[in-house]
């Protein structure tokens, strides 16, 4: 918490010196995502060198001051839970679930393995899992990119399976691989584009 958060209500509360260090540390332990924390009074009598009675007495004037808030509720039904008052939250951070982390991180792969593309060559002898795949989605994939199909100096769409597939055996990555392969097939397609656009 910088100075300039410190609202000035603190500064004009009638209250203790160690009532006012105690607001401080308890914003400087909460999160910042939230005004609402739980408190074990010994910890914050260590951290300020008094007794738990002293933080007892620091809560009741930060309570009647209305820096903080008794919410009558306590944490694993032992410790008292507060709200302070008086300060301004960060916005919660989006979260992202392990199937969107995975996936971006796919992404950021294969935007990186553009020159690890494969050749414009029809393999002779696919691995087993690119087989695999290639005849559950093949049909589906060659629609869906069909840039990838030999001419013109692109790739064979069963080149890039097989690639992709190698990549993911080489650096251990097993988790999701239809969603990499088209991945993998949408990057090259996007590069192939590219190319055939500028030339």
């Amino acid at each position: 918490m910088s100075f300039n958060q410190i609202p000035e209500s603190l500064f004009d509360a009638n209250i203790s010196l160690r009532a006012k260090w105690l607001w401080i540390l308890m914003v400087k332990c909460s999160k910042l995502e939230s005004t609402e924390l739980w408190i074990k009074q010994q910890d914050y009598a260590d951290k300020l060198h008094c007794s738990r009675r002293s933080i007892g007495r620091a809560l009741k004037e930060l309570i009647e001051a209305k820096l903080l808030t008794d919410l009558q509720k306590r944490h694993l039904h032992r410790f008292k839970t507060y709200r302070l008052e008086g300060i301004k939250t960060s916005p919660l951070a989006p979260k992202i679930s392990k199937e969107d982390a995975f996936m971006r991180k796919l992404k950021h792969e294969a935007h990186l393995l553009h020159l690890r593309i494969c050749t414009p060559k029809q393999p002779e002898n696919l691995g087993p899992k690119a087989k695999q795949l290639l005849d559950a989605y093949g049909n589906f994939w060659k629609q869906k990119f069909p840039k990838l199909n030999g001419q013109n100096g692109n790739p064979y769409i069963e080149s890039c399976i097989d690639e992709s597939i190698d990549y993911m055996l080489k650096n251990g990555m097993h988790r999701d691989p239809p969603g990499f392969v088209e991945i993998w097939l949408k990057q090259a397609t996007e590069k192939f584009c590219a190319e055939t656009k500028s030339s």
